[in-house]
């Protein structure tokens, strides 16, 4: 997956390429939530 996210360059591929980044994003910083949230139980 990341290859081709780093290969593709066109307009359509770059907006498609920030969606998956931030949907990424968004699953990590839940991910973290649910560690710290853990971490204090």
């Amino acid at each position: 997956m990341w290859s081709i996210w780093v290969n593709t360059t066109t307009k359509q591929d770059e907006a498609l390429r920030r969606a998956s980044v931030n949907a990424c994003l968004k699953q990590v910083s839940e991910w973290e939530h649910g560690v710290a949230t853990k971490n204090q139980h």
